[in-house]
């Protein structure tokens, strides 16, 4: 809910144009969707490291106590992260339900304070940029923080850091435990911690937050040009395989790691990405059974043999009547469509008064044999390929629509209803018993 200027009716929050120690007071403002001022000041670079974007504001916004972060709301000023955190927190009820939750969750977000200190303190020191240092950080201190958190999450069993809503506590966790994460590891790091790990995710996944995360909140460097580690705009988030300082091959395990586990959101895309494949393969099961070339031939009188259903000989005194009546075409088949009127030597050809055996053996019971669309009705069937290939040919349209009213609007109005016209198709045709007729 940033906003780039600034309007005197909102919320103005100030600070660097980094995560640092504001980002869980963004993640904050965005989660509870107020409207307010993102101020990001600008440092020059080496070997200056101009402040002077800051410096030229600093005492004229009458605070108090001059810093960054600050809060404008109105009237009232604030300075220093923690109590911005806890006022917004407060506003919004973020803060638990009771006196021992607000204590709880002012533990967790100095725990992670501490952490996130130690791990600038690292990032800018004169050792900041060797990789053997952050490793060492990331094997001691930040898998002792993330040990004894996940030890926490598993005893208090609750969903989120402090019972089963989001608090403030939880953004600061999210914010600096992927900040130190970042470094090489780190996310193997995680693995091994289910409680840590699976915390980061539902916070990730928050609908608030989702969209603010993976556009807004990965794109900003953790740390200020100083630093020698986490200074450039990548993406750092709970599942991100690579860190701000170092590039590695692409895998198909880094891909799945950055995509996330298989939770709703990922569901929902994998649905309707395989939406036309599903509507596709619906309608090649209409087309096969709905358009089946089905071996068929003559039933036999009812006279000579009740109820002659089956296409192949079920005795040897069937196979001779079948022989007797049906006659034989030169590749050696039974005709499909005549037989004889008599076994007799005036016995002539006619067409089948008692309908048609049809070979079940290769489409069952198909819509062919429901329909009869054999012999001088089998023009009927070309009418129905016909048909179906002008709902294929009526896609030559969509490129038209799609230039006029937008691509994404038309492929998932097409897609939606190819899919929903198929059901329905399939659901009368196959599912529902009706007539002949009626279909």
């Amino acid at each position: 809910m940033a906003q780039d200027a600034i309007d005197k009716d909102q919320l103005v929050f100030g600070y660097w144009n980094i995560r640092g120690l504001a980002e869980p007071s963004r993640l904050t403002l965005h989660y509870t969707k107020t409207p307010y001022t993102d101020k990001m000041y600008q440092m020059g670079d080496a070997p200056e490291y101009s402040r002077d974007e800051w410096l030229s504001e600093k005492f004229k916004l009458d605070l108090d106590f001059p810093n960054l972060p600050y809060l404008i709301d109105g009237d009232f000023k604030l300075t220093q992260s923690k109590a911005i955190l806890y006022y917004l927190g407060r506003q919004n009820n973020l803060m638990g339900k009771n006196p021992k939750e607000e204590a709880l969750i002012m533990m967790l977000c100095e725990q992670a304070h501490d952490l996130r200190m130690k791990f600038g303190m690292v990032c800018v020191g004169p050792n900041g940029d060797s990789e053997n240092e952050r490793k060492k950080f990331l094997e001691t201190t930040v898998t002792e923080e993330i040990k004894q958190l996940n030890a926490y999450l598993g005893k208090h069993k609750s969903k989120f850091a402090v019972g089963d809503t989001p608090t403030v506590a939880d953004f600061q966790l999210f914010d600096y435990i992927d900040c130190c994460c970042s470094i090489d590891g780190g996310r193997t790091l995680l693995d091994k911690y289910t409680n840590v790990k699976e915390l980061l995710q539902r916070i990730r996944e928050l609908p608030e937050l989702k969209d603010y995360i993976v556009k807004s909140h990965a794109q900003l460097p953790m740390h200020a040009k100083i630093a020698k580690f986490g200074t450039q705009m990548n993406q750092i988030n709970i599942m991100t395989t690579q860190s701000s300082s170092t590039t590695k091959p692409i895998s198909l395990d880094s891909i799945i790691r950055l995509c996330g586990d298989l939770g709703p959101f990922q569901l929902i895309h994998l649905f309707f990405m395989n939406l036309i494949s599903m509507t596709a393969g619906i309608v090649a099961f209409y087309y096969v059974f709905g358009a089946a070339d089905v071996n068929h031939r003559c039933r036999l009188s009812p006279s000579v043999w009740p109820n002659d259903v089956h296409y192949k000989p079920i005795n040897q005194t069937h196979e001779a009547l079948i022989n007797e009546y049906i006659p034989k075409g030169t590749d050696g088949k039974w005709d499909k469509c005549m037989r004889y009127t008599t076994n007799d030597q005036h016995r002539t050809l006619i067409n089948c008064p008692n309908g048609w055996a049809y070979d079940r053996s290769v489409f069952g019971y198909s819509f062919t044999e429901e329909a009869n669309l054999v012999c001088h009705s089998e023009p009927k069937k070309s009418w129905l390929n016909t048909l179906m290939q002008t709902g294929g040919f009526s896609l030559l349209m969509i490129g038209s629509l799609g230039d006029k009213f937008g691509r994404k609007r038309t492929t998932i109005i097409t897609t939606i209803l190819l899919f929903v016209l198929c059901v329905i198709t399939q659901i009368f045709l196959q599912w529902i018993p009706m007539t002949v007729n009626a279909k």
